[in-house]
């Protein structure tokens, strides 16, 4: 729940939950002489499942605090349907540096539901990224530039990424926009635990309403 201008109350309420199957492969399609690098394209399908959304109370409800009709249409449950393609080249200079670029369209053509939750927007991305490795650490970094064809202020579409990675502890930093963005991820084997913290702009220009915000994340990773 969000609430803005408190002469004349405006409240956002979000209450939305996506879940979903995707499958997709990457294939090289050019290899570079003596094995020097590579260029890969790859494609995916996604099914989606999504209920909820974002609802705008008016003001009697907020005086009322009628909670039951802001949330009764947020129970219903759609399908949706996406795809996302991307390619990537790579190319090692030396055993120890190696330098990427890559383009991915993610959601083309809006991920649409059949019900009216929000759609799941498509997003078209360039990045470059450099990779150095010595003895047991790999440092990473990268840029890239993201929503390339949304109207927005393009310090909003900007990210900037730095990870040092050792066998058994990860250490990120960076720029999420125009914000510092740190975390730190623990490397177990089949486990993998992650913690970031970084800044979202909720207004139109950066600077203006920015929101700190929190993320765990775990994992299982299977060779198989």
């Amino acid at each position: 729940v969000r609430m803005t201008n408190k002469a004349l109350p405006q409240m956002t309420f979000a209450a939305q939950t996506t879940y979903g199957v995707q499958f997709g492969f990457g294939v090289p399609i050019v290899t570079f002489r003596k094995k020097k690098g590579e260029l890969r394209f790859g494609m995916a399908g996604k099914m989606l499942w999504r209920g909820g959304g974002y609802q705008y109370p008016s003001f009697s409800q907020l005086m009322t605090a009628n909670l039951s009709a802001i949330t009764g249409t947020m129970t219903t449950v759609g399908v949706g349907y996406g795809a996302d393609i991307g390619t990537q080249v790579i190319y090692h200079f030396t055993k120890k540096f190696s330098l990427m670029g890559g383009f991915a369209s993610t959601d083309m053509g809006n991920t649409a539901f059949s019900i009216a939750s929000e759609p799941v927007k498509s997003n078209s991305t360039v990045g470059i990224a450099g990779k150095y490795t010595t003895g047991d650490m790999n440092a990473t970094l990268s840029y890239d530039y993201a929503h390339i064809f949304d109207y927005a202020d393009f310090r909003n579409k900007n990210h900037l990424g730095l990870e040092l990675k050792f066998p058994l502890l990860s250490l990120y930093g960076g720029m999420n926009q125009i914000y510092l963005c740190y975390g730190a991820g623990i490397n177990l084997g089949v486990f993998r635990l992650m913690y970031v913290s970084y800044t979202e702009e909720l207004a139109t220009l950066p600077g203006m309403d920015g929101e700190r915000r929190n993320m765990v994340h775990f994992s299982m990773h299977l060779n198989l």
